[in-house]
């Protein structure tokens, strides 16, 4: 039997990733794969991604690690949208080892395990825009996933957990470990105490994968954007839209 972690989208949320960390080195897995958009739209940025370069684990390059190089080499952004002014001032943090670090990232990172391809991405293995939720129709998940041939797709970017089948294979998105989101009944969206990842077993013909939340302290995560002085922290702390 072999076992892979996915996690995704840690945004800068180093003290949320420190606890994922935490159980991820109790589970001994054979892989771990990160699937994109690590440091952006959080108060840790420079933290998390210092904290993933010491896993040396295979990383996605997803849409806001992308908008992080952009801001980085001087491309103009809205200063309207708080999520893109905290995106500036977490680019405005890069050293040049960061800025090589987010340049390091891949469209798609392709692993066996077990003798069965593993397909990871960030949106979808053609963009890491694409956004696969549950109710995206099969049509154009096949025209996302064409050429594509894995047992298992994970990807990230939607913030959303999810497990649905594609054919004989699984499509797999472990949610946020740094920004979860939570859809209330009355249409508003918060962000909860917990962090989120998942968890593959593949042991020849048997798959078993599960979705993970673990609590995580958010005053501590709170406490961390106020010594940071990370700008529109209250509307940060009461999440949002991607």
């Amino acid at each position: 039997m072999q076992t892979l972690v996915l996690i995704s989208d840690i945004h800068g949320n180093a003290a949320a990733f420190e606890t994922v960390l935490a159980e991820i080195r109790t589970l001994g897995p054979d892989h771990v794969v990160c699937l994109g958009d690590v440091a952006a739209t959080g108060p840790a940025p420079r933290g998390s991604l210092a904290l993933l370069r010491e896993q040396g684990w295979p990383v996605v390059r997803g849409n806001t690690d992308d908008t992080l190089l952009q801001m980085a080499a001087g491309k103009p952004f809205d200063t309207a949208d708080p999520h893109l002014v905290i995106d500036k001032w977490c680019a405005d943090q890069l050293s040049s080892a960061d800025i090589a670090f987010l340049a390091s990232f891949q469209p798609v990172v392709r692993l066996e395990a077990e003798g069965m391809m593993i397909c990871c991405y960030h949106g979808s293995p053609r963009s890491y825009d694409d956004q696969v939720l549950p109710e995206t129709d099969a049509a154009t998940i096949d025209h996302w996933f064409h050429g594509q041939h894995a047992l298992v797709y994970a990807g990230g970017h939607t913030h959303i957990q999810m497990i649905r089948r594609r054919q004989e294979s699984f499509i797999v998105n472990p949610g946020s470990v740094g920004l979860p989101f939570t859809y209330l009944a009355d249409g508003r969206v918060v962000g909860p105490p917990w962090a989120e990842y998942g968890l593959v077993r593949i042991d020849g013909p048997r798959v078993a994968i599960e979705l993970r939340r673990i609590p995580i302290d958010r005053d501590r995560v709170i406490a961390q954007a106020v010594e940071h002085d990370m700008p529109h922290q209250n509307w940060w702390s009461g999440g949002g839209d991607e």
